[in-house]
């Protein structure tokens, strides 16, 4: 003999976070210094620092962008709420019985 029932459970979606990095461990260290070093501007240093700054700003991060791009996770983060534990309780519960 089987006993079957249901447990009215609402199932809550996640917090989804966009995670954002750079894998830096597949970049081609030899082609990326030899991008540095052309770099103009960083060989070009007279009078005011603000010019070359400002293009160290605006070149550097192209460089590193082009030998290792920005990729993107979506991570779903769960929540604990009070209702999910009363849930969990009951299933346990269902269980062992």
């Amino acid at each position: 003999m089987s006993v079957q029932f249901v447990i009215n459970m609402d199932k809550l979606n996640g917090i989804r976070r966009k995670v954002t990095y750079t894998k830096y461990h597949r970049m081609n260290i030899k082609e990326f210094m030899e991008n540095l070093q052309s770099f103009q501007h960083l060989s070009k240093c007279e009078g005011s620092v603000d010019e070359p700054v400002e293009a160290h700003k605006k070149g550097a991060p192209n460089i590193i962008n082009r030998h290792a791009p920005s990729c993107f996770k979506v991570i779903s983060l769960r929540t604990e709420t009070d209702n999910l534990r009363y849930g969990k309780k009951i299933w346990r519960n269902a269980d062992r019985t």
